[in-house]
């Protein structure tokens, strides 16, 4: 169990990040008073229009920026860089080309001088589904295999917390479905705490504890939507009348329509 494991994972309290914008030469406020907790094995969302500042969000509990004000806190301690109780999975998958699908998993620990077996990288593999392409080399694999690949790369450092943005944005939509199931058998079967970035209305719902809704910028948390479905998911959720009623909150809240949501 995690230092501080009485603590919540991740606790950002009245956040606020502004940037300089040499083109204008003026402040641009990206985030205003953010305020949010995620416990410990939770999977939260955090979804809004492009340009609302979620990645920014994501970067500031990764520990990539430094707030303007406010604070983000890891299990009780103050966030002051990047840390190893925190893995990222960013937009692209990021492998090196040069290296075949082993290696790219391997990497991380070689580089950290830790000894990784072999074994326990292959069981990563056959977790993701790609058992048999150990030895390939990233050109050879597909947008969503490498995904997996990133996936599993990430989980052999063996993180508390995963914080992932918009990883599954540029696949197809039959492959990022099957991508999201991946996801949730690795959430289920690890138990690690997931903080996801996504303009995805169905994927936030079909994978997600608790979703995040953000407004455009400067982003502010407008509304927390619980989805009350129990795990492990099922993907005939996907049809059903309780997965369209959070999806007509989420959209209610991005549309500013706020006669069609519900009471808090």
């Amino acid at each position: 169990m995690a230092a501080g494991a009485s603590a919540a994972a991740v606790d950002v309290r009245n956040l606020t990040q502004v940037f300089d914008d040499p083109v204008v030469g003026s402040k641009v406020t990206a985030l205003t008073r953010i305020s949010f907790q995620v416990q410990e094995g939770e999977f939260v969302s955090l979804l809004g229009p492009s340009g609302c500042g979620k990645s920014t969000l994501l970067n500031l509990i990764a520990g990539f920026l430094e707030p303007t004000s406010g604070s983000v806190l890891v299990y009780g301690k103050a966030v002051r860089g990047p840390g190893p109780e925190r893995g990222v999975c960013f937009q692209e998958p990021a492998l090196f080309p040069w290296l075949r699908v082993m290696d790219n998993v391997l990497f991380g620990p070689q580089a950290q001088g830790r000894s990784t077996r072999t074994t326990e990288a292959l069981e990563l593999l056959r977790r993701v589904g790609l058992q048999e392409f150990e030895n390939h080399y990233p050109h050879q694999l597909s947008g969503g295999m490498k995904q997996r690949v990133a996936i599993a790369r990430l989980l052999i450092n063996d993180p508390q917390i995963l914080l992932m943005d918009e990883p599954f944005g540029a696949l197809d939509a039959l492959t990022r479905l099957q991508i999201q199931e991946y996801l949730l058998t690795i959430h289920q079967e690890f138990r690690k705490t997931v903080v996801f970035v996504t303009h995805d209305i169905d994927e936030a719902v079909y994978t997600s504890d608790r979703i995040l809704v953000m407004s455009a910028r400067p982003g502010r948390i407008e509304r927390e939507i619980t989805v009350a479905e129990a795990r492990p998911r099922r993907r005939e959720f996907l049809t059903t009348q309780a997965f369209l009623d959070y999806k007509k909150q989420a959209l209610a809240v991005l549309w500013g329509d706020k006669s069609a949501m519900p009471a808090a």
